[in-house]
């Protein structure tokens, strides 16, 4: 039966479509740069200024690889720790515009997947792409689960500093970070920063374990 007196949905102006599109690009932003400011990978500016040459809505600026980072010629533990930590980031852009959004923007997080998936290729060496796979969905839980504790309260805290400044510096991530009341419980960055070589016999379940441990959960 129609309902004749129902009013038709009204549709967003083209202000409200670009603020909608401007907040999930600082959530994305900020999830890259808070979950790389903790891992370490060195971020130096966070932008959500877009770049229509570059094909880009914004992004997080990290450091240089180091010089002896050759994961084509030699994986040594710290490269393995690097490559994870690469991992982690990449996915932590994307899945953190999800968790605020609640839709998966697939065109905008297809260059995040593509680095992740380098990464993951070099940890596992694997022939068929089963092994990248798994590891790429366990890497998935890892993110998922440190955004649903303390970390998503400073990734808020980022991204409206983006909204506000529209770009920001290292210093400025690490202000907007420490106003967070809440202060991160170390264990749950030691849990974060395990090297590839733990990641290699710790099931999912397990890491679930620790990380809830860690966080009072």
């Amino acid at each position: 039966m129609t309902r004749r007196n129902q009013r038709p949905t009204r549709r967003p102006t083209k202000p409200e479509r670009e603020h909608r599109r401007l907040t999930a690009t600082a959530y994305h932003e900020a999830g890259h740069a808070v979950i790389g400011w903790h891992l370490d990978l060195g971020v130096r500016r966070v932008t959500i200024v877009r770049n229509d040459a570059q094909g880009s809505l914004g992004h997080a600026l990290f450091g240089r690889f180091r010089k002896n980072f050759r994961p084509d010629v030699e994986l040594t533990p710290a490269t393995k720790e690097h490559l994870d930590r690469n991992v982690l980031c990449s996915l932590a852009g994307p899945l953190a515009e999800k968790k605020h959004t609640g839709r998966h923007n697939s065109a905008g997080a297809r260059q995040d997947y593509e680095d992740a998936l380098n990464s993951a290729e070099f940890l596992t060496g694997s022939v068929d792409g089963r092994l990248e796979r798994a590891y790429l969905q366990w890497a998935r839980l890892r993110v998922e689960q440190l955004l649903g504790g303390v970390w998503w309260e400073e990734i808020e805290a980022v991204a409206q500093r983006l909204l506000r400044d529209r770009t920001i510096t290292r210093k400025q991530l690490e202000e907007a970070v420490r106003s967070v009341v809440h202060k991160l419980d170390p264990n749950v960055l030691a849990a974060m920063s395990a090297s590839a070589r733990d990641a290699e016999s710790v099931s999912p379940e397990e890491w679930r374990r620790r990380v809830r441990e860690a966080d009072g959960r």
